[in-house]
């Protein structure tokens, strides 16, 4: 058999296709050097053409077999082959340590293909990032499953769900062919990016929407779906929305109606259902309509059940941040469910820690619980996120650190953790159960009027905004204005003040024994109101309300009456008053005397 000179080099190319990746094969099948295959005529052209790059093949006169014999031992083979070099070893050719195909990126793997000139990028196929390879979800129970978006495809999207996104996608399926009649269900997805998500009915390619997912948490970083499914197959689609809104995604799923035919398992403190501590985004479905009341701290109006979860921080080396969020899957009662934090104990929940619908807390390595208390029979959705408890770049956790606020500047950036402050100030306004704070400082002394102050932004957590000046001592424990910044919605996160040339500091503090991350802006502008002026308006009155502590107690105060002018009002009309009404300045008049001649003096009519 006589080859062809091309046949010849996919001889040799084929030789090296495994070698060159790093898995030396070596011969051509049947044969090995120093054995010999039977040829009907042994031709000397033919014999060398079955040879390998590091064979020789020889006619054996006596038999006419052709002989392959081990050639060029330690001399480079396959010279100028693109996936890297290599020796003739026994006969093979090897690739030299390590293999020479790097990887791609990560959704590709780098794979050796000679015929294609060498290394090349294929798709690295990953469960969930394709219709033709979800990750299943079970169709009865509570099960979860987690992956990432990285690798996924831009399937296709369904207007009026998803319509217009630009980030990759990743599925996961729910068969119920089997079920024996319609199915209710809850789906809730988390992810750490903005994304849309659409339940589908039918086989890959060719299926239709049947439901969209609507935002849950208050952060904007969950959604849920709560349907009930005739028996088909389901296709639950995540896209991120931008380019860029990609990562991991975790899914929870209940499949099944709820039941209180009996107690659920976690009914009592010490029989927890289990987080995943490994798993740094999870959210457990539940509801605590069928349990007992046993949380002894009323952390949900007219309570009617309550469950609870294990979390164990145990095998952590370092402090991790919780960031504990909890609601009602379609429920429209604006009593939401309420999740309470313990450090467990050898019996019974443990020593409470704090309780609301969101909370970040700084946990040392332990063992801990959680709670859930209802007051309705509706779904829940119990979100747990653990990160590492990294505050290096946390400085401004004391007064005496405050961070340096910009008295000139029309807007400006603020944002942290306070979980990664201290304890060291007990809000007057918010009776503070032990929340951690962070400190900025604001001098407004060089300015020549009052300035309105807004602080906006979101937060993961209920936290508050204190105003404090300092005391005779220089110490900022005077609390003036406070307001609360809610998840909530965007409107309420805010805080607004009317500060008047004053120096100040102020604390992002925990509501109750809340903590929790932030980012805020800081606008300030001129007030609106004339100044000077000859009357106190509502305005102007908050003016004192944020600016002086002693306003708190009375408006006839002398500490309060001596920051009119700050505020606004006309120093000769400040004058007027206190010489006519000279007890009430110096502070020797029955408040309630001066309120009544600053009212009839000075409000507006």
């Amino acid at each position: 058999m006589i080859l062809s000179a091309r046949r010849q080099a996919w001889l040799g190319l084929g030789l090296a296709s495994s070698f060159a990746c790093g898995e030396a094969t070596g011969v051509l099948p049947g044969s090995s050097p120093g054995t010999s295959g039977a040829l009907p005529s042994c031709e000397a052209s033919a014999c060398s053409a079955l040879a390998g790059p590091c064979q020789v093949g020889v006619c054996e006169e006596r038999t006419g077999a052709c002989r392959l014999s081990a050639a060029r031992e330690g001399e480079p083979c396959l010279e100028g082959n693109a996936c890297g070099p290599a020796l003739c070893r026994n006969g093979e050719c090897s690739a030299l340590e390590p293999p020479s195909c790097p990887a791609a990126d990560e959704c590709r793997v780098a794979t050796c293909r000679p015929e294609r000139d060498g290394c090349v990028g294929e798709p690295l196929s990953l469960p969930g990032a394709t219709c033709e390879t979800p990750l299943p979800l079970q169709a009865v129970g509570m099960n979860t499953a987690s992956t990432s978006s990285r690798c996924g495809d831009h399937a296709r999207q369904f207007p009026g769900c998803s319509a217009g996104l630009l980030g990759p996608s990743t599925h996961f399926s729910l068969d119920l062919r089997t079920a024996a009649a319609p199915t209710p269900i809850v789906i809730v997805i988390d992810a750490d990016f903005s994304f849309e998500a659409a339940l589908a009915r039918g086989p890959c390619g060719d299926s239709v929407l049947e439901a969209c997912a609507t935002p849950l948490q208050v952060d904007g970083r969950s959604r849920a779906l709560s349907v009930t499914l005739s028996p088909a197959y389901y296709e639950l689609v995540v896209t991120g929305r931008a380019e860029n809104d990609q990562g991991s995604v975790h899914v929870a799923a209940s499949v099944e109606p709820p039941s209180c035919s009996a107690p659920p398992s976690n009914d009592e403190c010490e029989a927890g259902l289990a987080f995943d501590a490994s798993l740094p985004t999870q959210t457990l479905i539940g509801t605590a309509a069928c349990g007992s009341v046993t949380i002894p701290i009323r952390c949900a109006l007219d309570a009617v059940g309550d469950v609870f979860y294990d979390l164990d921080l145990s095998s952590r080396a370092a402090p991790a941040l919780l960031e504990v969020a909890i609601s009602e899957v379609g429920a429209s009662s604006f009593r939401r469910p309420a999740a309470a934090l313990f450090t467990a104990g050898e019996s019974g929940c443990g020593e409470f820690a704090m309780c609301g619908t969101n909370f970040t807390s700084r946990l040392l390595p332990g063992r801990y619980r959680i709670g859930v208390t209802q007051s309705s029979k509706q779904a829940f959705a119990l979100r747990v996120r653990l990160r590492d408890s990294d505050c290096a770049a946390t400085t401004n956790d004391t007064w005496q650190t405050a961070i340096e606020l910009d008295p000139g500047a029309e807007r400006q950036q603020i944002g942290g953790n306070t979980a990664c402050g201290n304890n060291d100030f007990a809000g007057a306004c918010n009776g503070d159960r032990g929340a951690p704070e962070l400190f900025y400082r604001l001098d407004l002394r060089s300015q020549t009027a009052p300035r309105f102050f807004r602080f906006a932004g979101t937060s993961d957590s209920e936290l508050m905004v204190y105003v404090l000046l300092p005391d005779d001592t220089g110490v900022p424990s005077r609390v003036a204005g406070c307001e609360a910044l809610s998840p909530e919605t965007a409107i309420r996160n805010s805080a607004l003040f009317t500060l008047a040339p004053r120096l100040y500091y102020f604390a992002i503090d925990g509501r109750g024994a809340n903590a929790g991350r932030f980012e805020l802006e800081v606008t300030q502008e001129e007030v609106f109101y004339p100044v000077p002026t000859n009357c106190f308006s509502q305005f102007s009155t908050r003016c004192l309300d944020d600016s002086e502590p002693a306003c708190a107690d009375s408006r006839a105060n002398p500490e309060c009456l001596s920051t009119g002018p700050e505020c606004g009002l006309e120093p000769a009309v400040y004058a007027g008053f206190c010489a006519r009404f000279t007890g009430c300045c110096e502070g020797s008049t029955n408040p309630d005397e001066c309120r009544a001649a600053w009212s009839s003096n000075l409000e507006c009519k």
